[in-house]
């Protein structure tokens, strides 16, 4: 299995644009897989520029509906006329952020929701024998990060509420003898979404890949350290090794790297995995 970051706040290679969005590219025994696609074009040029033919992409995945992980969509159906994207049935939903200066928009371009290969779910879902999505356990309160808060949903009878993150999906990846858990921004808690890896799928997955939302770009507030000593306390319960980025917030991950030496590691864009 291999999987490459199109695209992440960081690059390890010249020549690969940068932003604060995500989009992970993979291929299995059988498939080839976008995982998120970016805020804009961004991951497409740096795919080309890495050799990466996002045309010939067999499914598409959209970890949830904010715009720094799917503001990519319309640029990646463009250019891939074949692959089915799979969200969340609420990931076109009134996705703000609370700002000083009021609410912002953070989520998806609704004009793309009625495209015939945008597949909404509502729950768990098989693909296929290699990928399988899955939520976190909607109305779960533990462990999940304070640096969530500014994260809203407009109500339709107006007014705003807290996002309870109904339109987060993960992907587990079983090929060739290796699990590998995928995830967003793990709004729902990383430790949530791994005990429900576990949970449904019977699976403890070797490896761990995507963000960890333990900053709020908004406020620039990293999680406070006694939740970070509590997080590598219940990430060590694995033997999984962890991939991070994106909204983990570089503070924030050199903390879980003290606290879990070798336990952690960055992934940037450019950066390839060969599991």
């Amino acid at each position: 299995m291999k999987i490459v970051c199109l695209i992440e706040n960081t690059s390890t290679r010249d020549g690969l644009q940068c932003e604060f969005g995500l989009s992970f590219y993979v291929e299995t025994e059988s498939r080839k897989v976008l995982f998120d696609m970016g805020l804009g074009t961004g991951a497409l040029e740096n795919a080309r520029r890495l050799g990466i033919d996002l045309s010939s992409v067999d499914v598409a995945i959209l970890s949830h509906g904010h715009y720094d992980h799917g503001g990519g969509l319309r640029a990646f159906l463009e250019v891939n006329d074949n692959a089915p994207v799979y969200v969340q049935e609420e990931a076109f939903g009134d996705h703000y952020s609370r700002t000083q200066q009021g609410y912002a928009y953070i989520g998806l371009d609704k004009n793309l929701e009625a495209d015939s290969r945008v597949i909404k779910l509502r729950g768990d879902y098989m693909l296929d024998g290699e990928l399988r999505l899955f939520t976190d356990g909607r109305g779960r309160k533990e462990w999940i990060p304070e640096t969530n808060a500014t994260l809203l949903v407009r109500r339709e009878e107006g007014g705003y509420v807290r996002d309870n993150f109904p339109h987060e999906q993960n992907l587990l990846i079983s090929s060739g003898g290796s699990h590998v858990l995928l995830t967003g921004c793990s709004h729902g808690g990383i430790v949530n979404i791994m005990e429900q890896c576990e949970r449904v799928t019977g699976i403890i997955p070797k490896t761990v890949i995507g963000g960890f939302h333990l900053y709020n770009p908004r406020t620039g507030k990293s999680a406070d350290i006694s939740l970070l000593r509590d997080l590598s306390v219940q990430l060590s319960r694995w033997p999984s090794t962890y991939y991070t980025c994106h909204c983990t917030g570089q503070e924030a991950y050199e903390s879980l790297c003290s606290l879990m030496p070798n336990r952690i590691r960055y992934i940037s864009t450019g950066d390839e995995l060969v599991l």
